[in-house]
């Protein structure tokens, strides 16, 4: 079946709210835009770690962001949910906003209606005072170059400044790809063997005591003791990987690319996070 983009109406719009779309929080939240709605290239990745949800991401920076985005959220312990594709209320509002601005609304390019304009993350953290958000539009350099996109953000940057809540551009500059490279590689381990999160520990521990003597590669001592244990192959190297994602083992990943053909050097976090639904 041909794949075919879908035109936004404002019946459409009512449809959706209906439906629930930008509705929600955590597992309950559903973006008001999903991939198949823009693309015949599905980027929705697995399951998050800190909500237990498929998240619709629209292009490759989207995605990649993402996941230097959730590692943030993991490492620093504030952020709860991250919410994709969030809605800026209803048309209704950024229309009024905009005949103030005296700019130009956003309109779908085939009905040439208005359309419901979209943040591309909006985050919550918990501060000392309770819910915090940010909200980050997230576009590449060529976008930026194009004025309709510079009118978007303008227009997204005024809604979000009269509600009090901080606003962050990120363009393809801000995202460190050595970092997303290593979690990309770390993700599939993270649910390669099935194994329940107290298992992966007890199967960690197994190879910790060799991979910290630094004398042979993680591949090396991860097939040697699927050997000795008989465990199916890779499940030394999920244990590993699930260790690194969870946080629980610290090693560079935003400097150096991660090589499992070379030992490993980490250490134990004394403190890692207790929020990661697919670990446990």
């Amino acid at each position: 079946m041909r794949w075919q983009r879908t035109i936004r109406t404002k019946e459409l719009d009512e449809q959706w709210r209906r439906e629930g779309r930008g509705q929600g929080e955590w597992q309950n939240y559903a973006p008001w835009l999903r991939a198949e709605d823009i693309t015949n290239r599905i980027t929705a990745v697995a399951p998050g770690l800190l909500v237990d949800r498929p998240y619709h991401l629209l292009s490759p920076l989207q995605a990649n962001y993402f996941r230097q985005l959730e590692w943030e959220a993991i490492t620093s312990g504030s952020v709860v949910d991250i919410r994709e594709q969030f809605p800026l209320k209803w048309a209704e509002d950024t229309l009024e906003l905009a005949a103030y601005l005296q700019m130009s609304h956003p309109v779908d390019g085939w009905s040439k209606e208005p359309v419901v304009m979209v943040t591309t993350f909006l985050v919550t953290k918990i501060g000392e005072r309770g819910a915090e958000y940010t909200a980050i539009a997230v576009r590449s350099n060529d976008q930026m170059n194009r004025a309709n996109t510079q009118r978007y953000l303008m227009l997204e940057q005024a809604y979000w400044h009269n509600r009090g809540v901080k606003w962050s551009l990120v363009t393809s500059r801000d995202v460190n790809m050595t970092l997303v490279r290593n979690l990309y590689l770390i993700g599939p381990g993270r649910h390669r063997t099935g194994e329940t999160y107290a298992e992966m520990l007890r199967i960690a521990e197994r190879v910790k005591a060799p991979l910290l003597k630094g004398n042979a590669s993680i591949l090396e001592v991860c097939n040697a003791n699927d050997r000795r244990m008989r465990y199916d192959p890779g499940t030394s190297m999920g244990a590993v990987m699930g260790m690194l994602g969870a946080n629980r083992w610290v090693t560079d990943l935003e400097e150096r690319p991660l090589d499992v053909d070379e030992p490993l050097r980490f250490w134990d976090n004394p403190s890692p996070p207790e929020c990661l639904n697919n670990l446990r």
